[in-house]
C-alpha cells in the first residue's frame, strides 16, 4: 500500500529534503514525490501523528538554497575539472609532452626521474577522470 501526504507548495530542493527526512522519519517513510508540480511524502502505510509532526518540522527548517550531498559532489567534481582545464599548457599534455618538458627543464637526474613518473601517473589519472582533456 502506498499513501501520499500532500505537502506545501513552498520552494524545495527535493533531493536535499529527502536527505533531511530519512534520518528523522520512521522506516514507514518511502520517499518524496515531486511529480505534477505537487510535493508529496510517500509512506508504506498510513503515517502516525509523530511522523507527520516530524515531517512538518523538517519542512519548516528546510532551506531550498542548500545543496544535497549529491549536488555538492557534482559541484566539486565540475569545479575540479574546470580548474584542471585552466592550468596553462600541461593540463592537456600527453605523458610524452610532460616527459619532454621535464627532461628539458629539470637538471637533477634523480629529481627528473621521479617527476617523470609522477607526471605519467597524473596524466593517466587525468585521462581516466576527464578523457576530454587529453592532448
Amino acid at each position: 500500500m502506498v499513501i501520499e501526504t500532500l505537502l506545501s507548495n513552498q520552494a524545495i530542493n527535493i533531493d536535499l529534503l529527502d536527505e533531511e527526512c530519512r534520518p528523522v522519519l520512521s522506516a514507514n517513510f518511502a520517499g518524496l514525490n515531486g511529480q505534477s508540480g505537487n510535493l508529496s511524502a510517500v509512506w508504506d502505510s498510513t503515517p502516525g501523528s509523530q511522523d507527520l509532526a516530524d515531517l512538518e518540522t523538517v519542512l519548516a527548517a528546510h532551506n531550498p538554497a542548500d545543496l544535497s550531498a549529491n549536488e555538492i559532489i557534482a559541484t566539486v567534481a565540475n569545479g575540479a575539472k574546470v580548474e584542471a582545464a585552466a592550468i596553462p599548457n600541461w593540463a592537456t599534455w600527453t605523458a610524452g609532452q610532460a616527459e619532454d618538458w621535464l627532461t628539458a627543464n629539470i637538471t637533477d637526474a634523480n629529481t627528473r626521474t621521479a617527476l617523470i613518473a609522477m607526471a605519467q601517473m597524473l596524466v593517466a589519472l587525468r585521462n581516466q577522470q576527464w578523457p576530454d582533456l587529453q592532448g
